[in-house]
């Protein structure tokens, strides 16, 4: 009997762990640009003109300070690849416009992060493969506004927004080359 509640906990434990936001209140992330689960234009990707798309971010929690986004390339099978890392206050993350400045700090109480072979800000879909490929744009309602400095990485990002998350989202979006 000790065994299995043993073992029970350790299993409600990892799946709280692995629930990547899923027992958070949930905050709305919404484009006007494609819909949750559409495909993502052109104009935002390697093969358009790169912009970031418009995200407008809602319905967040009252004790809510800042906003961290995490966008990424996820596939079922493979690790989360970072495509984007902005975070900042509430108030200036709750609408992000199109073509999103790729420097440190974008705008008014903005940040964005690096991202590996890219640098700083938004790195567009692209694929060279012929295969569709899923972008989720994660959103993270904060009790706390992160500090780090631009430039800093997914990890250090992840890291100082955990344990300060009181609301998640996020917006799926799929894009497939044109090859």
């Amino acid at each position: 009997m000790r065994a299995a509640l043993t073992l029970s906990l350790v299993l409600w434990t990892f799946a709280s762990a692995c629930s990547d936001g899923k027992d958070y209140p949930s905050i709305q992330v919404t484009s006007i640009a494609f819909g949750d689960e559409g495909m993502i234009p052109l104009r935002h990707t390697c093969e358009g003109e790169g912009l970031s798309p418009p995200l407008k971010i809602s319905d967040v929690p009252d004790d809510t300070v800042g906003i961290a986004l995490i966008m990424v390339n996820k596939d079922d099978d493979t690790p989360a690849v970072a495509h984007w890392l902005v975070w900042g206050t509430k108030e200036s993350m709750e609408f992000l416009p199109e073509g999103v400045e790729t420097v440190g700090q974008p705008f008014e109480g903005g940040i964005q992060g690096d991202i590996p072979d890219a640098g700083l800000g938004y790195d567009p879909p692209c694929d060279d493969e012929g295969e569709e490929k899923r972008y989720v744009f994660k959103a993270y309602a904060l009790d706390k506004i992160p500090v780090l400095e631009p430039g800093a990485t997914q990890a250090a990002l992840e890291g100082v927004i955990e344990g300060n998350i009181v609301g998640y989202g996020t917006l799926v979006g799929h894009f497939k080359g044109d090859l």
